[in-house]
């Protein structure tokens, strides 16, 4: 797979964490269980110690990539199979470490939301709020304009704010795809941000 043509969700991800360097900690709920997913879930382990495990659902045809590996990326995976207008849809998962000082999950996510804006040139962008086991959560969807050879695509990221033992951590994945209406790019894209789990390691 050309790295081009995964660089757009990717930098759509180091743009959120950018935002997140001076993001602050948010109120988790107390029941950290999380729904059932659907499919075979690949489990991202800590790179840290104390940092919480993290699990996304890997269907079929959502091939792992190596290409953007880095201590902000913690996983990627791509489906050729779904290509459309020479853009492969692809989902990357990102991961920050915000300290441990008190601050707002709802300030927090609005941060990620104006660098998309303002930084990225998102259009129509929306959000949804929510949880993911416990955790303060929020889906943002937008319209990422054309870079280069990578076409104008619509993406969706999920963020989750998670508080373990006193330190906060954001975590992110973030979808994309030329064609979100296709069928089973849009079951998958659904399934992989629902099943998407944060846990605190033993």
């Amino acid at each position: 797979m050309d790295g081009m043509r995964i660089a757009g969700p990717t930098l759509v991800a180091l743009l959120l964490l950018t935002g997140c360097g001076s993001t602050t900690q948010g109120t988790p709920e107390a029941d950290h269980s999380c729904a059932p997913a659907a499919g075979p879930m690949t489990t991202i382990d800590p790179v840290a110690e104390g940092e919480p495990q993290l699990e996304i659902p890997q269907l079929p045809g959502w091939n792992t990539s190596d290409a953007l590996e880095s201590p902000m990326i913690r996983f990627a995976m791509v489906n050729t199979d779904l290509i459309s207008g020479n853009f492969a849809p692809n989902a990357v998962v990102t991961f920050e470490n915000a300290g441990s000082e008190s601050g707002d999950a709802d300030a927090v996510f609005t941060q990620q939301r104006e660098l998309l804006e303002t930084q990225l040139g998102a259009t129509d962008v929306s959000t949804e709020s929510g949880s993911r086991c416990g955790y303060p959560a929020q889906i943002i969807s937008y319209t990422a304009p054309a870079a280069g050879e990578i076409p104008e695509r619509s993406a969706k990221v999920l963020c989750v704010l998670s508080e373990v033992d006193g330190t906060t951590y954001l975590s992110t994945v973030t979808l994309s795809s030329v064609a979100p209406e296709e069928a089973t790019y849009a079951a998958d894209s659904e399934a992989i941000l629902s099943g998407f789990r944060v846990t605190a390691t033993p």
